[in-house]
């Protein structure tokens, strides 16, 4: 699970509670995009508290570039679903871990780490 641009502490309290609970019964991985400057800092200071990992906003595109790097992506569902990929995937390019790292200060190895939990984690239904 990955929460991005979003504070459910004080947004969606009782949908995080199904989050939290969700990484606890199920031992999903639980990851937190949040960004430096968020004025509701302290919110997010609890649910990263809670989450598998966290990371400052923008690190997104770096994630891809891992997952584009290493072939983890799900070719199958691009293939089928996604247009303009061209497009991601030369943008993605530019954002390796060195830039990225420079950007936001999200370290190279922790990022790695993030996107290969990401994308390497099958969906489990109930």
């Amino acid at each position: 699970m990955i929460i991005m641009g979003g504070n459910p502490a004080e947004a969606h309290p009782v949908s995080l509670q199904h989050l939290l609970e969700g990484k606890e019964l199920n031992r999903a991985n639980f990851i937190v995009d949040r960004s430096a400057h968020d004025p509701h800092r302290r919110a997010c200071d609890r649910i990263c508290a809670a989450a598998s990992g966290h990371r400052h906003s923008g690190a997104s595109t770096g994630m891809l570039w891992h997952i584009f790097k290493n072939g983890w992506e799900d070719k199958e569902f691009i293939e089928q679903r996604v247009y303009g990929m061209d497009d991601v995937r030369k943008e993605v390019e530019k954002w390796t871990p060195d830039e990225v790292e420079r950007v936001t200060g999200v370290p190279g190895a922790q990022l790695k780490r993030v996107a290969e939990m990401f994308a390497k984690r099958e969906a489990r239904r109930r």
